[in-house]
């Protein structure tokens, strides 16, 4: 009997730690999670989702809204980053799979020091997505990669009309 009792106690951890939500309810959850600006348990949440059912209707929106919430709510540029390039990766023939990959180019590409890793993932987007309407976007991204924004010709009348903006709002105009 005492013997019994450690594996008995390993199997009753095992069993309250499954969990046993469905599809519908692990969304539900992530969103009152939001709501609730509870990011971390909303990600584990919808992760849950695309990992345990992958087949699921939502669940190619879902690997994208990981992403999402881990840039632009939690602030990690990092997570976001591997998120991207795991939705893509995952559901590569779906609407998210070229939106995931150029934003992850995009991100390795402006808001890190990563440009042989942005550049990679640019050539891997215009390979696997080679008419996609991001196409144009990815191959500026591939030409002014680790540019400076004024060293950028398409960019210097946005530039301009900017400093003019900021000079005639300093001086009363």
């Amino acid at each position: 009997m005492k013997k019994m009792l450690p594996i008995l106690l390993v199997l009753i951890i095992i069993a309250a730690s499954c969990d046993r939500r469905g599809p519908d309810q692990l969304l539900e959850d992530a969103e009152v999670n939001i709501t609730q600006n509870k990011f971390d348990d909303a990600v584990k949440d919808l992760e849950k989702l695309v990992n345990k059912y992958p087949d699921h209707e939502k669940a190619v929106q879902t690997s994208y809204r990981i992403a999402e919430l881990h840039m632009n709510k939690r602030q990690d540029l990092d997570a976001a980053i591997v998120s991207f390039k795991k939705a893509a990766n995952t559901f590569p023939n779906s609407e998210v799979g070229p939106k995931a990959c150029f934003m992850a180019g995009f991100l390795l590409a402006n808001n890190t020091d990563r440009l042989d890793e942005a550049k990679t993932t640019y050539e891997k987007f215009l390979k696997s997505y080679p008419d996609h309407e991001l196409k144009i976007a990815v191959e500026f991204e591939l030409e002014n990669l680790g540019k400076p924004l004024d060293n950028i010709p398409q960019l210097k009348p946005i530039l301009e009309d900017d400093s003019n903006l900021r000079e005639n709002r300093t001086l009363g105009k």
